[in-house]
Order: structure tokens, then sequence, then C-alpha cells
């Protein structure tokens, strides 16, 4: 809410290089696009798995921004972007280093000046480390726990660790609405995308 962008930015306005490859019929990717999963974006770069030291369990692992750039620039839209909803882990990611560049700050500082601090989520951090915090960890189907895997290039997704409570902190400011800025990510956009959030009727 600090006017440093709009959501109607052409996203290569924030990269660096030749990306005319992100539009399409000459309706470029937006910010917006990227928030609600209708940039066109798969869900993860195509080769992704081929990087050396890839290990499924933590399929992220060891690609790197040369890897996730040079990816993008082979992206092919066959849509208007903002039409479609296709759900994106990497279109996510991509916006998450757009704000780093543009706040000239880590993705961690932001989460943490921006959610965490205002949201009273002390407990809510980017670690590798699992030793030491009181951290919710994730499960699998059969109840197993599971290790807390590394990101790496794409944390602004996924990366997160957090505990319940503060979960219950983030839940009670996004249904109080408290904030203009959480309540701009409520908003209906495109096939009823808010940014980040789906919204279903129920009868």
């Amino acid at each position: 809410m600090d006017k440093k962008l709009s959501l109607s930015d052409d996203i290569r306005k924030y990269l660096q290089g030749n990306y005319d490859n992100l539009s399409y019929k000459g309706v470029p990717t937006t910010l917006q696009d990227l928030a609600n999963h209708t940039s066109g974006l798969p869900a993860m770069p195509e080769d992704m798995g081929e990087q050396p030291g890839y290990n499924p369990v933590s399929p992220e692992a060891h690609y790197d921004s040369s890897r996730f750039y040079n990816a993008l620039r082979q992206i092919k839209l066959d849509t208007i972007p903002g039409c479609k909803f296709l759900y994106s882990n990497w279109g996510i990611a991509l916006l998450g280093h757009i704000l780093e560049r543009l706040y000239a700050h880590s993705q961690a500082y932001l989460v943490r000046h921006f959610i965490r601090e205002p949201l009273r989520m002390r407990n809510t951090t980017y670690i590798i480390n699992e030793d030491g915090y009181e951290i919710a960890y994730p499960h699998s189907e059969n109840g197993k726990r599971l290790t807390i895997t590394n990101q790496v290039y794409f944390s602004p997704v996924g990366g997160l660790c957090s505990t319940v409570s503060d979960m219950l902190n983030y839940l009670s400011a996004q249904l109080k609405e408290t904030k203009a800025s959480i309540r701009l990510t409520h908003i209906p956009t495109a096939t009823n995308m808010g940014l980040g959030w789906v919204y279903e009727k129920t009868v």
C-alpha cells in the first residue's frame, strides 16, 4: 500500500534482460497475474530435476537463480495473461523475487517487516536448521512426520516455518480484515481468484 508498484504493472519492468516471451498477442503478464495464478507460467520449470545434486525429497535444492531465469526465457504463453487459472509455484516465487528487487531487501526481511511483526508472528521464519525451533512439522497422508526441505530460490512459495499459535494470529488478521493491505488480497479478480486466495461458493 506504499505505492511502489501497481498490480497492473508489466512484470518485465522489474526483470533484467529481454523477456519478450512474457506476453501474448501484445498483452503482457502483470504482477496481478502472478498473484492470482493467471500468468500462464506452469507450476514449476520444465527442467526442475535436471540440476546437479537433485534430490526428489527436496526438489528445489540446487536450482539456482541462473536456471530460474534461463527457464523463464523459454516460456511460450498460449493464452492471454489474466484469463486462465493455472496454479503456479514458479509465478509466486517470481513475484517474491520481484518484490526483493523493488524493496532492496531479502524475502526474509520483507516477511518480518510486513507480516511477522505487525501480526505478532514471532516464531515464523525461513530456516534451514530444524533444531531449536518450536515449529509445526509437515506430515504425510499416513501421519508420518516429514523433514523440512530447503526450497532455496523457491522459498517465497512455501519456505516459511511457523507455529500453530502464529498461524492462528494470521488467520485472525485475515478474518477481521483490519488492514487495507489484507482487504485488498481478498477482492476477487479474474477467475474468482483474489491475490493468493481462491473463492468458492458454498451451498
